[in-house]
């Protein structure tokens, strides 16, 4: 950012006034507002408003809005230049959030639309193959961190917590300073944090088999997976970096007491013509928005496993688990048909039937096999899972 110009008169009627600069403005209340104005009938404007090169208005706008009432032609000004749209937010924000009084969860609010724009930026530098400038170095949340006026590692947490589903529940205590960012942090990563660091495998796999060690909001009973190995929110699931083929299916193990528990999905919408954009959060089923989220949107069918002993549950008693069946691209028909009911007994905890695996490579066979969150390794299948004791191939 540089100051090019000070101190200097312009006609007001020169100024734009976008909505997108205009929304971080703060309303005073009525009798500020009457303070301001009779500051300024009686002794003039003593503060310059803030334009960038183009004559948009980046803060001053009670300033201008008062000098429009008291009929004034022409406004004083200070002009920016900046290097980014990132940094012109940054600086919108940074000046803006200083004049309130806001708790660090809502400092880290106001710098959310700068880290959406660096990260935009950075996305659109790295496709034309271009370095940012000097001014515009650094990661998007340290830039945002620096408008919000915290650290970058608070900052780092509010984008995890944002990110979270679970939020909602510690949303007001945030805003109001009763709890911190970091308490909240961990409690929705301890979880996480405990996991192995293995790599999923690199690759491009077009059968892929997945049982996933999915977090589910109702944590209690003996049943539970929490109980029995570490869990992943759904949102961090959806994130992961399949390597599918662009051609592939999937076979997703799913319990049927969280397969149609919802999560919000940020879904883009556009008005008729398809030039303005709208987002709204869509309850998803947790299997189809990880689905979806993987490229697999096409769900084909699904295997039940029949468990032959009864099971624990909330409405019923489980005695089975679906894997559900979806593709992406132009995956072929299976070379072999099978039942979709699959018998065999329940033995450890989240153990699948063995059954499964002859099926999947009967259906689709010499194909390159991929397992994911796998127990053990199985011959002809590359596999990744935190529980796998001995080396898997090249990928342990």
């Amino acid at each position: 950012m540089r100051l090019v110009e000070t101190n200097k008169l312009i006609e007001r009627s020169k100024l734009k006034r976008p909505l997108k600069y205009y929304k971080f403005h703060q309303n005073l209340t009525d009798e500020d507002f009457d303070v301001m104005y009779d500051d300024l009938k009686k002794t003039g404007q003593k503060i310059p408003v803030s334009l960038d090169r183009d004559c948009n208005l980046l803060d001053g706008y009670t300033r201008d809005e008062i000098l429009g009432l008291l009929k004034s032609v022409t406004i004083l000004y200070n002009q920016y230049s900046f290097s980014s749209e990132s940094e012109k937010l940054g600086f919108i924000v940074s000046v803006n959030r200083k004049r309130r009084h806001l708790s660090i969860y809502q400092k880290c609010q106001w710098g959310l639309p700068v880290y959406d724009q660096a990260k935009k930026e950075a996305v659109t530098r790295q496709k034309k193959g271009t370095l940012a400038s000097q001014d515009a170095k650094g990661k998007a949340a340290a830039i945002a961190a620096k408008a919000a006026g915290v650290s970058t590692p608070t900052f780092e947490r509010f984008v995890v917590i944002n990110d979270s589903p679970a939020r909602v529940n510690k949303q007001n205590a945030l805003e109001s300073g009763k709890t911190t960012i970091k308490t909240v942090y961990n409690l929705l990563t301890k979880e996480e944090r405990s996991l192995p660091k293995t790599k999923i495998p690199k690759g491009s796999y077009d059968v892929i088999l997945c049982d996933v060690p999915i977090a589910f909001i109702d944590k209690g009973g003996r049943g539970a997976a929490e109980n029995h190995y570490s869990t992943i929110p759904p949102h961090k699931l959806m994130k992961l970096k399949i390597p599918s083929a662009d051609n592939a299916i999937i076979f997703f193990w799913m319990s049927p007491s969280i397969m149609y528990y919802e999560i919000p999905v940020t879904t883009k919408f556009a008005w008729a013509g398809g030039k303005n954009m709208f987002v709204r959060d869509i309850p998803t089923p947790t299997y189809k928005a990880i689905l979806d989220a993987w490229g697999f949107k096409i769900i084909k069918n699904e295997y039940v496993w029949d468990k032959e002993i009864i099971g624990v549950g909330s409405w019923v008693r489980n005695q089975h688990e679906n894997c559900i069946i979806a593709i992406k691209g132009n995956m072929p028909t299976p070379a072999k048909l099978f039942s979709s009911i699959i018998k065999e007994r329940r033995s450890q905890h989240s153990k699948k039937p063995e059954k499964l695996y002859e099926i999947i490579e009967q259906m689709y066979p010499k194909r390159n096999y991929l397992e994911l969150y796998a127990r053990r390794k199985r011959k002809g299948w590359s596999s990744h899972g935190n529980e796998i004791k001995k080396k898997v191939g090249k990928f342990a």
